[in-house]
């Protein structure tokens, strides 16, 4: 899907037939192809109505008062599919895009309820907008120099890191400050309208911008998104459990600690580096155990199976007891090799099943998502101060300055091995 522009606007009311279409005019000028509208005050069936004009797929969630209602709205000319979309009761949120009108009251159960609902909708990238009647920052994003911290700012927040979801503006305009709704009784401004996205997306988040206030007291916020290029994770190593039955593996793991205590603890800053670096060296030497067993397992198969050939060549020749005899105990052995090998999976699946029974694991899931999202990195600086987002990116300028930092020590040492050389040679 490539998403050239997503909005959210606040229009409160557009069932006037006059409003509706400065409302799609304006929006039809923006050239979106996504729209997150709240406050419509729209009943189900007016909400098609705006499936006019420019507008293929049309997804609303109505509430029983006159002061909620949510609608996306999405281009016709966009490849798009709804799979699943969830609506709740009150008429404040649409997902699968997630349109979010929230109550203009210290409601903390409102984030609460979203929170669960976007987690049941599954693992998927969330772009989720509009209109928090909060805000992120109660320092920055307010013109008011009284900061109060509300309860449901705290929700907001907690949903926010369980969810995994990043502010994009805030990301993309780090020194700068803006506002999107101005209070006519308080006489103050404030940011309460932005987008939240997945961290996969950061880096297909080409602008976030603010628009000006024209059709309402709230500013519209624009969300440019380039073609979602999904970056291949490494696939998360776990240990083979099986190897714990191999003695041999055992007694080389061993000795590995024993020389990596000798060697490394000593010099060791401190007993948590030293923790670490273990952990790092014995998965490498676990790895390439691994490795060297299946590589032997492998060729251990191929020769049985080059044995059974020529004795069962030499069985079709001479039907001979001996040479049945051999030719059973050579299909025993290799047919044990795949038994062992499908012993294991089928303890992993059992184990699997054990330990998850018939739970969803939403619990460890979202555990794992805000793990994940406590060590990815959504930007960074280059040495020229430009912020990037792209990961391909942000690995080249990581790479780049480890191969600066350690250059002048790998210069060293080959600068002394050549000395060495140099003096045994003489």
């Amino acid at each position: 899907m490539n998403i050239r522009e997503t909005g959210r606007m606040n229009v409160t009311k557009i069932k006037n037939t006059l409003r509706k279409r400065k409302v799609l005019s304006f929006i039809k000028s923006k050239k979106c192809d996504i729209v997150f509208v709240q406050e419509t005050r729209l009943s189900p069936l007016d909400s098609q109505m705006l499936s006019v004009g420019w507008a293929g797929f049309v997804g609303a969630a109505s509430g029983s008062s006159k002061s909620r209602g949510v609608t996306t709205l999405i281009s016709k000319h966009l490849q798009f599919k709804c799979l699943k979309q969830s609506k709740d009761d009150a008429g404040r949120t649409l997902l699968l895009l997630s349109n979010v009108y929230a109550p203009n009251i210290d409601d903390p159960t409102f984030f609460g309820q979203l929170e669960k609902k976007i987690i049941d909708m599954g693992d998927y990238p969330v772009i989720l907008g509009g209109d928090f009647n909060e805000v992120m920052d109660p320092v920055l994003d307010r013109s008011s120099k009284l900061v109060q911290v509300s309860r449901t700012h705290t929700a907001l927040k907690g949903m926010s890191e369980a969810c995994a979801l990043i502010e994009v503006w805030w990301l993309q305009n780090p020194s700068g400050w803006d506002y999107t709704f101005f209070s006519s009784p308080h006489h103050s401004f404030s940011r309460i309208d932005f987008f939240l996205v997945s961290q996969s997306l950061i880096s297909a988040a080409a602008s976030s911008t603010i628009g000006n206030i024209i059709l309402s007291d709230h500013s519209p916020v624009y969300l440019h998104m380039f073609a979602f290029n999904t970056t291949t994770r490494t696939p998360r190593w776990r240990l083979n459990s099986s190897l714990l039955l191999d003695e041999t593996f055992k007694e080389s793991l061993r000795s590995q600690i024993n020389l990596y205590i000798e060697t490394n603890v000593p010099s060791a800053p401190s007993a948590g580096v030293a923790w670490e670096a273990l952990k790092a060296f014995l998965r490498g030497h676990i790895i390439q155990y691994a490795s060297f067993k299946k590589r032997e397992s492998l060729a251990k198969l191929q020769d049985l199976e080059q044995q059974i050939a020529i004795t069962e060549s030499s069985f079709k020749r001479n039907s001979s007891s001996a040479n049945l005899n051999k030719l059973t105990k050579l299909k025993y052995e290799f047919n044990t090799i795949p038994s062992q090998k499908a012993a294991f999976s089928l303890f992993y699946v059992r184990q699997k099943y054990f330990e998850e029974g018939d739970k969803e694991g939403r619990l460890l899931a979202r555990y794992i998502k805000q793990r994940e999202a406590l060590t990815t990195i959504s930007a960074i600086k280059d040495d020229h101060g430009h912020l990037l987002f792209e990961p391909k990116r942000i690995n080249t300028v990581f790479s780049n300055f480890y191969m600066d930092l350690y250059r002048p020590v790998l210069k060293f040492y080959a600068t002394f091995k050549s000395s060495q050389n140099h003096s045994g040679s003489a």
